[in-house]
């Protein structure tokens, strides 16, 4: 519902512009802020965080022009109303993951459509997915640490390659060598030395 309320309130400032344009008013004022009516059209968004509003529903409920809505919630927040309404949503669905609820359950339960509809919006106000944002707590977690040992193997993960198992080669030092790989974060490893493939 977020993006039906985007497009009205844009689709409502274009019309407005153009009549405007094309019925040019005697003396130009500014719009009033419209306190109760922006503070009325904050809490319907609130009440309705997860079906949302449309604009002309809103302009109904409150008495209001559409224009005028969208103009005095800017004036007054700073952020447009389908801005706030995706603000409050995305909100509710980082609390509802740290609760440990899974991704597309939290979607689905702050009022976007599905998980991708969330994620998108989730990324570009919170700047990581809802994935990476809380630990995964339904499922099997991912072991960190050292790798398991193969079949037929040692613990250290060196064993004989297995049917389907092959342990992954690299350049490393001699272990007489006393230069090591040279890597930062994101970088390759680089070997100066006596690199041999193991």
């Amino acid at each position: 519902m977020g993006d039906e309320l985007e497009a009205e309130s844009r689709l409502a400032l274009v019309a407005d512009r153009l009549r405007g344009h094309l019925r040019p008013r005697l003396a130009a004022h500014p719009p009033n802020a419209g306190r109760g009516v922006v503070h009325t059209l904050r809490e319907l968004l609130d009440e309705r965080l997860t079906d949302g509003v449309s604009l002309g529903e809103a302009a109904k409920l409150l008495h209001a022009h559409p224009t005028h809505l969208v103009r005095a919630f800017t004036a007054a927040f700073g952020i447009a109303p389908h801005q706030y309404l995706t603000a409050r949503r995305v909100e509710r669905a980082r609390r509802l993951l740290l609760d440990g609820r899974p991704p597309a359950e939290a979607a689905t339960a702050s009022g976007f459509y599905d998980q991708p509809h969330l994620t998108r919006h989730f990324k570009r106000i919170l700047g990581t997915t809802p994935g990476r944002y809380a630990p995964r707590t339904a499922g099997p977690k991912r072991r960190r640490g050292p790798r398991p040992a193969a079949p037929g193997g040692d613990d250290t993960g060196n064993g004989p390659p297995d049917e389907g198992w092959r342990r992954p080669r690299r350049w490393r030092c001699r272990p007489e060598c006393a230069h090591r790989e040279t890597a930062g974060p994101r970088q390759k490893s680089r070997l100066t030395c006596c690199a041999v493939l193991v």
